[in-house]
């Protein structure tokens, strides 16, 4: 019976998404019916981002996601009727990637 050996490297977040945004001013009372300044749009968005990251961080998504890889393999492989052990090196940090420009 063939041994197949698996390590996962460690959880990344590779980006946060939110859909249909939309920003109500209380001062005004526009509730959208007033053009959205840009600037104020990327910051909410940026704030939500940050937001919906730590309180999944805080739910211990990077955890969740390594025994959800770990189980969905050693399911595939299990079916090729081979001996699989899937090792991992663990949950990585909770953050999202730090991006370089240039």
């Amino acid at each position: 019976m063939p041994q197949i050996n698996i390590t996962l490297p460690p959880t990344e977040v590779f980006s946060v998404y939110l859909d249909d945004i939309e920003i109500y001013d209380w001062q005004t009372g526009a509730f959208g019916m007033m053009q959205v300044d840009p600037k104020i749009l990327a910051q909410a968005q940026t704030m939500a981002k940050k937001e919906v990251l730590e309180r999944a961080c805080r739910g211990d998504v990077m955890d969740m996601a390594l025994q959800n890889a770990q189980t969905q393999l050693q399911q595939l492989f299990t079916l090729t009727g081979a001996v699989v052990t899937v090792t991992t090196q663990g949950a990585g940090a909770c953050q999202l990637p730090v991006t370089t420009n240039g």
